[in-house]
């Protein structure tokens, strides 16, 4: 290769990268000017922070549930209140852009072409918006995604068996932070079941070291670390039911449908790797933990749809943008001018699909009516102090707690209805058996 194309592959290269990263952090601005607001828990986690108040002074519980679920979010969304003296809409407003800053450009340092994941993230934006709008709700559950995108990355690079050292210790932080922002501890447990079905022992035992180390990590600021892991556990139980219909559960633990669109792209792939490798391709996806994690969350999915939305499309996201990767490496090999092109055709196409206010997406809470403490108006139909406002919809406690994070009154039901005392919750299935 000559120096003079060697020059311009170098400075494509980097404006490349540069037109990447600028398109993934104007994406969420854009979406933020219209007014969007996410319409479930990133408004509760606003009010708690802004609240002050634990959970039982908020929702009426019951007695033994006595720990936050996500600790470090509504910490650091309280430091944010005290500190630069932002509001609820603020608040909400950084989850919302930091969120998906974090899982967009946290992917990158794994990418040899940038424009690889913009392409991976293209394809699955139209076929499937809903998977673009989760990344959009703001909730710390999206810290998790990234976590595991990181850990990934992290231990299946070439050589990730030699000197692990310093990949436990970066996973552990990783898993800690997530444990303490988001808990759910118990699902980092996927990754390394991943390693183990591929056969990858060393990766195994390194990130199993990990997930222990990161467990304890990010238990330990609760100052109840034992009793927060055991907690844990029990609200799981808890929102999932006793003898509870599916159809009763919250919307992220009813089942998948398939999601058809990626089994239909990643057969795509496999087809058209299958032409030059035969049948080694399968040998190489069934050690490739990536590959496994994305089987595993889509059968999982089946049953709860979560596993499919938090561990397996990350996982899907990052095996199609390596498979790009690959195929592009001979199209673009001393053509910088059609690799540019391309990026920016990556970079124009993900951005609009995006951005559009497609079926007012990102506006259909403009028009919302909320209700104050203190309207005139509403005098006389608010709870006064002490009271219980009743209601089986959860975007009443959602979107009063948002704008009333200091009301005196507190929520039948709030985000979860597993924390409902028993016999409130008995009434309240009972509503959800009669399609009330």
């Amino acid at each position: 290769m000559d120096a003079h194309l060697q020059s311009w592959e170098q400075r494509a290269a980097f404006w490349i990268w540069v037109a990447v990263v600028i398109t993934l952090l104007m994406i969420p601005m854009e979406i933020i000017r219209y007014g969007y607001l996410p319409g479930d828990d990133a408004l509760r986690h606003a009010g708690k922070a802004i609240s002050g108040k634990p959970w039982a002074e908020i929702m009426v519980m019951r007695p033994d549930i006595t720990f936050d679920h996500n600790p470090g979010w509504h910490k650091i969304l309280e430091v944010l209140h005290r500190s630069a003296g932002w509001n609820a809409d603020r608040l909400v407003c950084f989850s919302v852009v930091s969120l998906f800053w974090i899982f967009m450009l946290g992917a990158l340092p794994w990418m040899r072409r940038p424009e690889a994941w913009l392409l991976a993230l293209l394809v699955s934006t139209m076929a499937s918006g809903s998977s673009l709008f989760r990344l959009l709700l703001g909730r710390p559950f999206i810290l998790s995604m990234a976590a595991t995108l990181a850990l990934l990355g992290l231990w299946t690079v070439p050589g990730a068996a030699r000197r692990p050292g310093w990949r436990i210790a970066a996973s552990a932080v990783l898993i800690g932070v997530s444990v303490w922002v988001h808990g759910s501890w118990f699902l980092f447990a996927l990754p390394v079941a991943a390693f183990v079905a591929a056969r990858r022992w060393r990766e195994a035992a390194g990130l199993a070291a990990a997930t222990v180390l990161g467990v304890v990590l990010g238990a330990l600021p609760t100052g109840e670390p034992l009793r927060y892991l055991a907690w844990q556990l029990d609200h799981l139980s808890a929102a999932l039911g006793q003898d509870t219909l599916q159809r009763m559960l919250v919307g992220e633990f009813q089942p998948t449908s398939g999601v058809f669109f990626a089994v239909l792209v990643v057969a795509l792939v496999l087809v058209a790797k299958a032409r030059t490798e035969g049948l080694q391709v399968l040998h190489g996806v069934l050690r490739d933990p990536v590959f496994l994690l994305i089987l595993m969350g889509w059968l999982l999915g089946l049953k709860v749809g979560r596993f499919w939305h938090d561990w397996g499309f990350p996982s899907f996201l990052l095996w199609l943008a390596r498979e790009f990767s690959a195929g592009l490496r001979p199209l673009e090999q001393g053509k910088p001018g059609f690799r540019f092109c391309l990026a920016g055709f990556a970079c124009a196409a993900l951005y609009l699909s995006c951005t559009t206010d497609l079926g007012g997406r990102w506006t259909r809470t403009l028009t919302q009516a909320y209700l104050y403490e203190g309207d005139p108006p509403l005098a006389g139909w608010l709870p006064e102090p002490g009271g219980i406002i009743y209601s089986d919809d959860m975007s009443v406690f959602y979107q009063t707690f948002f704008k009333n994070p200091h009301a005196p009154w507190r929520y039948i039901l709030g985000y979860e209805p597993g924390l409902m005392p028993e016999d409130d919750l008995k009434i309240y299935r009972n509503i959800q058996w009669k399609y009330g």
